[in-house]
């Protein structure tokens, strides 16, 4: 077996498969699946890892909710291109990194944003993956009979002092986030609990299409670490003078 990645921009250039696909980008795709097949490699696709295209970009990315449409659009296209060759299928590749990143929306100017963007960015990606595997399973599957999941990074993070109550407390919001955020695909069953103060990056989600959204888990395990409970070490006062 052999996991790759495609490119969304190579296939739908603008991001909108209604202004065009290029035939040129799945070709390519198709040629390389087939290639693996004839030496006896089973292939399993990845649709997305981190590269968007740019009109995305300059829509506001993960973080306009009209991108779970757009990326639903994309799986199909590829579906019906490659998944008669294809039993494996992941939606996204560590989505945490792209969603929690300082690179990209893990970083916020505390003076003027709130920091929700990572968290409006997980929003969006678990409701673009749960729409494409409803397309998946209730279009396609029932002919190409194939396995879809989503492929998250696990570094699991353990108290640092058991018997502290607080550090285990640390311990188990960091699972939350970093390991039960992309794995149970149902936010709203923490996000209250977790997220108390910052709610509204998660309220507007529909759940109808992201329970039950797994047919196959594949995970990346890279590292473990130990968790403690910080205290904050400065405070910010605003006076107007």
């Amino acid at each position: 077996m052999y996991r790759f990645s495609l490119s969304w921009a190579r296939i739908v250039p603008n991001g909108h498969v209604r202004d065009g696909i290029n035939l040129l980008g799945l070709d390519y795709y198709s040629q390389f699946i087939d290639a693996l097949r004839v030496e006896g490699i089973e292939p399993f696709v990845t649709l997305y890892h981190w590269d968007l295209p740019l009109q995305l970009l300059h829509e506001g990315g993960w973080l306009n909710e009209t991108i779970a449409d757009h990326f639903a659009d994309y799986s199909k296209v590829v579906y019906q291109a490659l998944g008669n060759r294809v039993k494996y299928w992941a939606s996204f590749n560590e989505p945490w990194i792209f969603c929690g990143a300082d690179w990209n929306y893990g970083y916020h100017n505390p003076w003027e944003e709130p920091p929700e963007k990572m968290y409006n960015c997980s929003h969006n990606v678990i409701k673009a993956h749960g729409l494409a595997y409803r397309i998946y399973d209730s279009e396609f599957r029932p002919i190409q009979r194939g396995l879809f999941g989503i492929a998250p990074n696990l570094d699991y993070p353990e108290a640092l002092n058991e018997s502290d109550p607080n550090d285990v407390e640390a311990s188990e919001r960091a699972i939350q986030f970093r390991v039960k955020n992309f794995t149970r695909q149902i936010l709203l069953v923490w996000h209250a609990q977790i997220l108390h103060t910052r709610p509204l990056a998660f309220v507007r989600l529909s759940v109808g299409p992201i329970p039950a959204s797994v047919g196959l888990r594949r995970v990346s395990a890279y590292r473990s670490g130990a968790r403690r409970r910080q205290k904050p070490t400065r405070s910010f006062e605003a006076s107007v003078l």
